[in-house]
């Protein structure tokens, strides 16, 4: 489980033994003193995707990607044409990692969120984007275009054989 802060994926936790300039450190500092603050979610990639779940009043109004495709700014202010969107899909395959090393938690990639405040994962189901469908995935599900599926290894780390006997099936479904 998440304890606390923030992480850039793929890099070690911030060190005091490296020496020098150390981009993985500098990362980790920048989104720590702010990821929703303009200089970082302008200049560190990472910020646009961290939904900080210590502190959702600033994720909701600065963050400028994640809190916007996900429709998550407050319930009053929902985009329509996000959810229209997604409903025009055939079918939305999400998968996860077995190892993920990079989407932290790993069934965000399912949409699911860490609760800070009770400590655990809520999965996709029981949050309220899917409860109240703010961009379609629970209608997606009762119409049986919602698949979600694990894959092994790490974040995107398969070979072709892996991906023409897991992907490419969903793909060439609608030719």
């Amino acid at each position: 489980m998440l304890t606390g802060g923030c992480a850039v994926p793929q890099c070690p936790q911030p060190s005091e033994t490296l020496v020098g300039f150390n981009l993985c450190n500098l990362s980790h500092s920048l989104i720590s003193l702010g990821a929703y603050a303009p200089w970082v979610r302008n200049h560190i990639v990472q910020a646009q995707f961290w939904r900080d779940p210590w502190d959702l009043n600033n994720y909701r109004e600065f963050s400028q990607y994640l809190a916007d495709i996900n429709n998550d700014r407050n319930s009053a202010e929902k985009n329509q044409q996000y959810r229209d969107n997604i409903l025009t899909l055939k079918e939305m395959v999400l998968f996860r990692f077995e190892d993920e090393s990079v989407v932290v938690p790993r069934d965000s990639s399912w949409f699911s969120v860490f609760d800070a405040e009770k400590n655990h994962i809520v999965p996709l189901k029981d949050t309220a984007l899917y409860k109240e469908d703010w961009i379609g995935l629970k209608e997606l599900d009762a119409t049986g275009r919602l698949t979600m599926l694990t894959a092994p290894g790490d974040h995107m780390h398969f070979g072709k054989t892996w991906f023409a006997d897991n992907v490419y099936p969903f793909l060439s479904a609608g030719l």
